[in-house]
């Protein structure tokens, strides 16, 4: 598979309304390949340079083939970014950024999901699994999520594999989600996963807050996203 090793940036808002994005040609059999197996194998796959927003947005974007914007990010860096409108479509393993985070690094990044996949079957909104990356100034927005019918789904993520099995953390700071939908449950609810300021799951993140409401959430400002009085805005600095 190919490794996107370079230096991608924005230079003004894409406006994706009514062009579909299928699976990456170059991402191959991401959906056989979980992240914590990617440094095993080796696998020098996906994103593993940098993607800068440069505080531009993608909008109004339908998801029609799994694996996100990226497929996997494999130790790559994306940031500044904000994603919005986004909609599944009748897929699986899909998050909006990617299947898989790797060792990867999210910065100043709000994501934003208008329809969850009509296939529901495993639907993470940020990404479907993530293995030892740092998510810093992120901000997710989401529906709640009413039925699947199986394996997993969250607000954040459909599996939690850093809690469920052990495998290595993530680290969060200033992560907010606006979602009535917990961070990632099993369809069986063999487990739960939800935000620091949140009660009732079995396990829960440090560094991420959710809230039912923006309201709810109060005023909350971290340089491309601001959250006040309900309603959330993007804003590229110094425009």
């Amino acid at each position: 598979a190919t490794a996107f090793d370079g230096y991608y940036i924005l230079g003004k808002n894409i406006e994706a309304a009514g062009v579909a994005k299928g699976q990456m040609n170059a991402v191959g059999s991401y959906m056989s390949i979980e992240a914590n197996e990617i440094a095993e194998k080796g696998e020098k796959m996906g994103l593993t340079g940098t993607f800068d927003g440069n505080g531009y947005a993608i909008k109004d974007i339908t998801l029609a083939g799994g694996g996100g914007l990226f497929g996997y990010v494999n130790g790559g860096l994306v940031k500044n970014l904000a994603v919005t409108g986004v909609k599944f479509g009748n897929v699986s393993q899909t998050g909006i950024l990617a299947a898989y985070m790797h060792e990867a690094l999210v910065e100043n990044v709000y994501v934003e999901l208008a329809q969850y996949s009509t296939r529901k079957n495993v639907d993470g909104v940020l990404f479907v699994d993530s293995v030892g990356s740092t998510y810093h100034n992120v901000l997710v927005v989401a529906p709640q999520y009413t039925a699947s019918t199986r394996k997993g789904y969250g607000s954040l993520s459909a599996w939690c594999n850093e809690k469920a099995n052990g495998y290595v953390a993530n680290t969060y700071s200033n992560v907010y989600v606006i979602s009535k939908t917990v961070l990632c449950n099993r369809v069986d609810e063999s487990y739960k996963v939800d935000a620091e300021n949140q009660t009732g799951a079995k396990y829960t993140l440090t560094g991420v807050k959710r809230f039912n409401t923006a309201s709810e959430a109060g005023t909350v400002s971290h340089g491309y996203w601001t959250i006040s009085g309900g309603a959330i805005t993007w804003t590229k600095p110094n425009d």
